[in-house]
Parts: structure tokens; sequence; C-alpha cells
């Protein structure tokens, strides 16, 4: 280690050791305070200049009642286990998903490298411990903490700002007030400071839903319950497979996809419903103007199968030759003149699909291959 890494983990050493005998508690280099109500955090940062022979010792504070997190909590993630009171609390103080407090101060101090830090470190401690007595002792209730946080102008602060003032507006039982401007940030774009993969959603809009009757979470739980996979195949590198839900995703990304195919890195996407791999629409191209769309569906027992695998083509497809040819990474496939897409229409082919499960009538389908029911494969074409 350097030594100026050496004298940072001496500092940050005695900043813990001398918090833990005045009764704080450290965790993760934050030191932080609690009583049944309120979570102070202190963050110092050490910082050595050994060309100087000095040590410049910065600190912020912030405070928040302990509820808030749970509030956070309780929409953001609610099947997500915290673990037990201690685990809870450090995560308040340094988890990834927690609202910042209030601002109590900040400062800054220079030592020398030669000096003792407790010198330092006491002075930062006991402006902390001044700072969050005074706070604490002048609002006492969750209505003055929403007084303190105040009101933030549309467009001023930052996400965090607004999120605190979300919870805080929650915490204090003004939930309309909470859902008005939750609701003004989601329809400017917003989707706050965190975003929820498993719910599909920012964390402005989830606490919105909580803002609201029971009703409204559970519409919007049921228009989030994915319908379908997007399945990404290219040449270089893995498969990717998307989720997406008819009652959310517009598809409106579905031209986007295409218009990225080169033959070797994007070449196809696969659209099925959830569940049911043997039904779907698929794409491979060459280019955004080469694209041979296809659809697997039930059917085919004239043929003695049970579902076919069609190439969808334009009117007047019918007996046209086969002559384009679409080159693939491992193979090639020759489609006949209107059978060849480009990018906004084979978009269209899949929105139709998406939203409705089919393709719109005037589509000629050509049958290519078949599947029995015991699983073999026939050619159709």
């Amino acid at each position: 280690m350097s030594a100026a890494g050496d004298l940072r983990k001496l500092w940050d050493r005695r900043i813990k050791d001398d918090a833990t005998a005045r009764g704080l508690r450290s965790v993760g280099g934050f030191v932080y305070q609690s009583d049944e109500d309120y979570l102070a955090v202190l963050i110092p940062i050490a910082w050595p200049d050994i060309k100087a022979g000095t040590v410049r010792l910065s600190w912020r504070a912030e405070v928040k009642p302990l509820v808030l997190d749970e509030i956070l909590w309780a929409a953001f993630m609610p099947d997500q286990d915290l673990g037990g009171p201690r685990k809870r609390l450090n995560l308040r103080v340094n988890g990834a998903f927690t609202v910042s407090g209030l601002d109590l101060g900040s400062g800054a101090l220079t030592a020398q490298t030669a000096d003792d830090p407790g010198v330092a470190v006491a002075t930062m401690l006991d402006e902390f411990e001044r700072l969050r007595a005074e706070f604490v002792a002048a609002h006492p209730t969750l209505d003055q903490y929403r007084d303190a946080v105040g009101p933030i102008a549309s467009g001023d602060g930052s996400r965090r700002d607004r999120l605190l003032q979300i919870l805080t507006l929650m915490a204090a039982g003004d939930r309309d007030g909470a859902a008005a401007i939750a609701d003004a940030e989601v329809a400017a774009g917003e989707r706050g400071p965190m975003y929820s993969s498993s719910q599909r959603a920012g964390v402005f809009e989830l606490l919105s839903l909580h803002c609201k009757p029971a009703e409204a979470l559970a519409e919007f739980r049921a228009r989030n319950t994915p319908t379908h996979t997007l399945e990404f195949i290219s040449g270089t590198r893995r498969s990717i497979v998307l989720e997406l839900a008819a009652g959310r995703d517009t598809g409106a990304a579905f031209g986007n996809h295409l218009r990225d195919f080169n033959g070797t890195d994007d070449f196809a996407l696969i659209l099925s419903p959830l569940g049911d791999r043997a039904e779907y629409l698929q794409a491979a191209g060459s280019g955004p103007d080469r694209i041979t769309v296809e659809v697997c569906q039930p059917g085919g027992q004239q043929w003695g199968v049970d579902s076919v695998r069609y190439v969808i083509g334009r009117p007047g497809a019918d007996g046209a030759p086969l002559d384009v040819r679409i080159e693939l990474p491992t193979s090639s496939q020759t489609v006949g003149a209107v059978e060849v897409f480009g990018v906004d229409e084979a978009a269209e082919l899949f929105t139709s699909y998406y939203r409705t499960g089919s393709i719109p009538e005037c589509y000629s389908l050509r049958p290519a291959e078949g599947w029995a029911p015991d699983g073999t494969n026939v050619q159709l074409g």
C-alpha cells in the first residue's frame, strides 16, 4: 500500500475507534447515531497529501426518520428479505436502495501528517453530535421534519431530493400530495434514482401507486405481468432473452432491433408467447432491407402435422420463384422477392403478432416445415 493509502487507513481506523468510544456506530466507513425515530449519518473522507505533508478531513452529515426507508422498501422491494433490525439499520446507512436524508451540515479540517488524528476527529465528531442533537430537539415529529424538507419547486433539486420529499409526505400522512409530485415526475419522463427490474418500474411510479387505492396497484401488476419473450440472436455473442408485458410495453422498439440486422452480429429476432415455445414469430436478415419473417402456429392436419412454420409474404407470393438469397452467419435462406421485408413492414408484423397473436390476413403464408405429434420434422416446402 502507498504512503497515502497507509495514512488514509490510519485516519479511517481512528475515526471508527473514536466514534465507537462515544457510543456511535460505524459501517462501511460511515458513522451513525440512531434513536427510536431518527437516523443521523456522518460521511467522513480523509485525503492525505504526502507532498504537502497534510491531511484534509472533510465531512458531511444528514438526518432522516427511520420510517422513510421502510416506506421505500415496502413499495420498491416488497418481496426482499432485509433481515433483522441491525441489518436493516445498516442498510439505511449504506445500502444501495435507501433515501438520502436532509442535510445537517458539512465541514473540513486540515492537519499535518505528523499530527495525532484525534484532535481533528474529535472536532468533527463534536460537530456531528451537536448538529444532530439540535435538529432532533427542534423537529421531534414527522410534520416538523416535513416542514424542514420543505417544498421543492418543479425542476429544482436532484431526483434524490424529490425522493426524500415524496417519502416524507407519505410518512406525514399526505399521500395525495406525495402522489401528485410522483405523478408529475413520471409524466415528465422521470423514473427516479432507482429502477426495479422485477416490477418493471421506477421508484417514483411505485411510490405513486402505494399512495393510491389497492385497485391501482392490482391493475398495475396485471398490466406488468409478462406475456411474451423476445430473443435476440447474434453470430458473435450469446443470445439474450427478455420478457415483455403486452399491457405495458408498447413494442415500439421492434423496429430498432430489426434495424440492427447485419447478418453477422445481429441477425435474428424471435417473439414467443410466454411459456409456449411452439408458437412464435421470427425474423432473420442480412440487413435492414433484407429481412424474412416466419410464423409458427398450430395446424397442418392436412399434412399430418400439429404445427407449421410458414414464411410470410405479400399478396401474389403463390408460385413466385424463390430467387432471393439472404446470407446468415451459419447458413443462407432463399425466399421469394415478395417475402423480403424492410424494417418498417417487418416491425408492423411483430407489433400485430404481439398485440393480437396473429398477423394481418392480407399476408400470404407459405408452409416451410411442420412437426408431427411424435415430434418428427416434416419438410413442407
